[in-house]
């Protein structure tokens, strides 16, 4: 039986970007289309798969973001004006209250204000002036206040929405979200709220000279989905091994979480989002609101593969720019296979690091224990090369290992 998510990753595999921002895109866009319509009653609080936001994050022009937020946003423009309501570009805090009202339906009644932010630049739409600070902090309450009208004094009167709703889907970089974007939305409160996946490379290429195999076929049956799933209405429930499982799994996460993740404020917030994401999985399988356990594992190890990259996207957050050539240098022996001979990498950084300034620089990275230096013996004189510590091969080994031991 096809589910939503494996034909949306066939759809998408021949597109250079990561299928980690693929399979993204498509659980953020999905969350917006159930929005509010399903919930899962905490009992003093609901969660809507609507709250989800993304962020898409990597080097400028490196894994392709703007593509893979394209292709899942193109099939969301195909629902009927009524299904969603996409918000994009740059906007001030009046201007997204405005877009976010949806005035009143064929009854008179005020319709839930549900909106969808898109931006391939974070850094745009959440810009370092004083208005673009007041924007993060009303994102922030809109993606919080779900269950009573959001009102906000402006200029011109005071703005009601109506049962707000507000997800999201970004593009970034490092520095971006280090640099760009206002103290304010580098607070626990926002960016703990925004799921933000890295990615540092893609292996895909393809020229598209031709179309991918039943590309067509794919995107015509994924709308037809996609319409299901904005019909869906009603309230989650767990399954007995769902709920057996998502309790062992809260118990462990509730000791575990006390005083981690303190820049950012994700991991306090990883109970929401591992619902949130169960929801939408469950969804693309199906017309059942039932969290079992094969959805909640699988919503687990995608936050999982998120939570252990995540140190990546936010490397630039608090540093200095100096660090850059840092991050230049790994990249380049990354490139180079893991490991590079010295006196081609010092010939790589000599225009941005020339001499000293190199040698201190690859010392700091050393005793990190980021490179290794070796010394390799030739019947002339030794060579020295540059090793990464930990292999791409290393890394992923770690993070089977973790998905083996929460399961």
């Amino acid at each position: 039986m096809k589910d939503f998510l494996s034909v949306y990753l066939d759809y998408t595999k021949e597109n250079e970007a990561p299928e980690l921002f693929h399979l993204w895109s498509a659980i953020a866009v999905v969350g917006h289309v159930l929005n509010r319509k399903v919930c899962l009653d905490q009992y003093y609080f609901k969660l809507y798969p609507g709250q989800i936001m993304v962020a898409l994050v990597s080097e400028s022009a490196v894994s392709r973001k703007t593509t893979a937020i394209d292709l899942a946003v193109g099939l969301m423009r195909a629902l009927p004006e009524e299904e969603v309501n996409i918000i994009e570009g740059q906007s001030s805090s009046k201007s997204l209250l405005m877009q976010l009202d949806r005035g009143e339906d064929e009854e008179g009644k005020k319709k839930p204000a549900i909106g969808f932010l898109v931006a391939d630049e974070l850094g745009n739409l959440l810009r370092r002036e004083s208005f673009a600070e007041n924007l993060a902090t009303d994102i922030c309450a809109l993606n919080t206040t779900v269950d009573k009208d959001f009102s906000r004094v402006m200029g011109c009167g005071t703005i009601v929405l109506h049962l707000p709703c507000v997800g999201g889907l970004f593009g970034t970089t490092p520095t971006g979200l280090g640099h760009e974007i206002p103290k304010v939305a580098q607070t626990a409160g926002l960016l703990g709220r925004i799921i933000s996946v890295y990615q540092d490379e893609t292996e895909r290429a393809n020229p598209l000279v031709e179309p991918p195999k039943g590309l067509y076929q794919h995107k015509a049956w994924l709308i037809k989905e996609l319409y299901r799933m904005s019909k869906l209405q009603g309230g989650f429930k767990f399954d007995a091994d769902g709920k057996e499982f998502y309790v062992k799994w809260y118990q462990r996460w509730k000791k575990e979480s006390s005083g981690q993740d303190e820049q950012t404020g994700f991991y306090g917030r990883k109970a929401g989002h591992l619902l949130r994401v169960a929801m939408v999985f469950a969804a693309m399988m199906g017309d059942a609101l039932v969290l079992t356990k094969p959805v909640l594992i699988a919503a687990m190890k995608a936050l999982n593969t998120v939570h252990l990259l995540m140190p990546m996207a936010f490397k630039k957050m608090g540093s200095h720019p100096s660090n850059e050539h840092s991050d230049r240098i790994i990249a380049k022996i990354r490139r180079a296979g893991g490991r590079i001979q010295k006196s081609v990498l010092l010939q790589y950084m000599w225009p941005w690091l020339p001499g000293e300034n190199f040698r201190s620089v690859m010392q700091n990275l050393t005793v990190a224990g980021v490179v290794q230096l070796e010394i390799e013996k030739t019947a002339t004189k030794p060579k020295s090369f540059y090793r990464l510590a930990v292999s791409k091969g290393e890394f992923l080994a770690k993070v089977e290992d973790k998905f083996s031991e929460e399961e």
